[in-house]
């Protein structure tokens, strides 16, 4: 279904029972979830598992110098002015963000010049897509040097019993200091690295680390980019800004758990809820599974990674077939109250 979920509703036994009657499905199960979603359409379903970026892996993060593009727009048309009409469609079609409209297959970029602000895989594997387009001119700015490289996203040991046994007998407040040290923001795989050495080698690509943004402004049909690099000024022109910045997690902010909060309530700590830790499924709702960074104090800092998709898919899929054998108190959620 090509549709976003507005909210999210669990519907009483009773209401379920006379659905489930109605419709003559043969279900027995407990409870029903209602998902309405934005187009009004509404979706009845047994199990519903959180799974899409919000709730997965967080939202963009937006660099503070993309708010003040207009003003810096306005700065720049000192004798011509920039109409505020060409920055809004400047915006649109010349500055997308990674992890949210950036389609590289509907963009032509031969002989333009494009920017690439983030410090991550993703800003290399952009840089080498731009490069192997055809583009004129490729700049990666990023805030670090781009030399933490690891051979995972995350250390072995979390992938495994090695640090897992240890991790899940801490308190939530412990477990998310782990989690936030060790969960592989800004590194470089193998590979990612590789890549990045050689783009270094060709002409049309140029590295700008430990380099800040100061300002964007939309100039003469072109971005005007004010950096700061090593303390000394510098400006740069291109075409196209692509920004991959990363993402922030913070579970509250979605609407889809402001709607779970207010059916039952978890205890968030941090940006992050305790789940039951045993089926992944959000406490006083077994029907509504968890993966990625929502299951975060529960699998670890390989939670939003494959391996921790993986787990979090084998914990779910045990619960929905074998619902009998994971109907089992929320143990983190008693773990927390018995430390208090």
């Amino acid at each position: 279904v090509k549709d976003k979920v507005k909210s999210i509703e669990v519907l009483s036994e009773a209401d379920t029972k006379t659905l489930l009657s109605k419709f003559n499905t043969g279900l027995t199960t407990a409870k029903i979830v209602r998902l309405t979603l934005i187009s009004g359409a509404s979706l009845l379903a047994q199990h519903v598992v959180l799974a899409d970026q919000g709730t997965c892996i967080g939202r963009a993060n937006v660099p503070a110098f993309l708010g003040r593009v207009s003003m810096a727009s306005e700065a720049l048309s000192t004798e011509k002015n920039t109409s505020a009409a060409e920055v809004a469609n400047a915006l649109e079609e010349r500055m997308f963000i990674a992890e949210d409209n950036l389609d590289l297959s509907k963009l032509e970029v031969a002989q333009k010049r494009v920017c690439i602000v983030g410090g991550g895989m993703t800003s290399i594997h952009l840089a080498e897509q731009a490069v192997g387009k055809g583009a004129e001119q490729v700049y990666l700015v990023c805030k670090g040097k781009l030399d933490n490289k690891r051979d995972f996203e995350v250390e072995a040991g979390w992938m495994g019993g090695k640090y897992m046994r240890k991790f899940v007998k801490l308190k939530p407040e412990e477990r998310l200091e782990i989690y936030k040290e060790n969960r592989g923001d800004s590194t470089l795989s193998n590979k990612a690295k590789g890549v990045l050495d050689c783009l270094e080698q060709k002409s049309s690509f140029k590295l700008l680390s430990e380099t800040y943004v100061a300002s964007v402004g939309w100039f003469e049909g072109h971005w005007k980019l004010d950096l700061t690099r090593k303390k000394c000024a510098q400006c740069l022109s291109c075409d196209y800004i692509w920004v991959a910045a990363g993402t922030s997690f913070d579970c509250i902010s979605e609407p889809i758990i402001q709607d779970l909060q207010n059916i039952s309530r978890a205890t968030i700590v941090g940006a992050y809820p305790l789940l039951n830790s045993t089926s992944l499924s959000w406490p006083g709702i077994s029907n509504v599974l968890c993966m990625g960074a929502l299951a975060a104090l529960s699998l670890g800092p390989s939670a939003k990674y494959c391996h921790g998709f993986r787990t979090a898919a084998e914990k779910i899929s045990k619960a929905i077939l074998s619902p009998s054998n994971y109907v089992a108190p929320d143990t983190d959620v008693d773990v927390l109250r018995q430390q208090v």
